[in-house]
């Protein structure tokens, strides 16, 4: 497929696809039901024990690794190069588009899966936490809002988030 029968085919795809999924039905909310925040704040945080901290962390980068790993796989699909053939990305292996893709993506490789048991995201919930405590005026930032910045590609620290906050570097305000 060239690029510019490629390029047809993906706007006419985001043509079809793109108003279909962006109607909402409407539904009237009865009065009486008190607003829902979907934001997750450091006071929530810190309200948690240890180990909901940790299912938060491990399930955030299951979902985040997953749709990488979703969205490279399309690439292939849409260009018709895998033909029902998956490859391992984990391996340093750039065959297809799926696989620069993969390499070009941020990870978490400070996850550590263990065979029994919850997974060691220490090096993740330790961050969130020490931040939401030692800068309490920052606690309203939404903890699922820093996790990007904990990639592997941009780790940084509670003292870097701070700083960053500070400088005016990132949102603080919702």
């Amino acid at each position: 497929m060239t690029p510019k029968k490629l390029g047809t085919v993906l706007v006419t795809a985001l043509v079809c696809v793109a108003p279909l999924s962006c109607k909402r039905p409407s539904r009237a909310e009865p009065e009486n039901r008190p607003a829902i925040s979907t934001r997750h704040d450091g006071n929530e945080w810190l309200a948690w024990p240890g180990n909901e901290r940790v299912h938060f962390v491990a399930a955030y980068i299951d979902g985040y690794e997953g749709g990488v790993h979703d969205a490279c796989a399309a690439v292939d699909h849409t260009l018709d190069l895998k033909a029902n053939h998956s490859y391992d990305h984990t391996k340093d292996e750039i065959v297809l588009p799926s696989g620069v893709c993969w390499k070009g993506a941020d990870h978490y490789s400070k996850f550590k899966p263990n065979s029994v048991g919850d997974p060691d995201v220490s090096a993740y919930t330790e961050v969130l936490t020490l931040f939401y405590t030692e800068h309490a005026e920052y606690k309203n930032i939404p903890y699922e809002y820093l996790m990007p910045y904990l990639t592997d590609e941009q780790y940084k620290t509670a003292d870097d988030l701070y700083k960053m906050a500070k400088a005016g570097d990132m949102r603080t305000h919702w």
